[in-house]
């Protein structure tokens, strides 16, 4: 077993709903999450703390058929994107958390249930 292993996964948990939202798209299975958040960190795509540095590279690294995805933020959904992702806020706790269409990485965000869509994360295929 791995040393430090536990606060990986704890990083994971609390910052890791961008990254788990590629991952989930890319149908990354749960037992490669960990082995993925650490490719990607050594690549430098994402931090210790799960920020995404660099999201379309994060997507074309975890595309299992050697696609390149480019990643625009926009203020609304693009129908022609291949994936985006929410980007939700909370006025009340000022927390900020990234979710899918139809998943949610925590499954029941109090960001969700009281905050709004600040912004998007829309992938095309290059």
């Amino acid at each position: 077993m791995n040393e430090g292993i536990q606060k990986e996964f704890e990083m994971i948990g609390k910052y890791g709903c961008g990254f788990l939202c590629l991952c989930h798209f890319f149908k990354v299975p749960d037992s490669e999450v960990l082995f993925y958040f650490r490719y990607l960190k050594k690549k430098g795509v994402i931090d210790e703390d799960c920020f995404v540095n660099d999201w379309g590279k994060a997507a074309s690294l975890l595309a299992d058929d050697w696609e390149t995805f480019r990643c625009e933020k926009s203020n609304t959904k693009d129908k022609k994107a291949v994936l985006s992702i929410e980007y939700w806020y909370n006025p009340r706790t000022k927390l900020h958390h990234f979710k899918l269409k139809d998943w949610d990485p925590l499954g029941g965000s109090v960001t969700v249930k009281e905050g709004m869509i600040e912004s998007y994360r829309n992938f095309y295929r290059c």
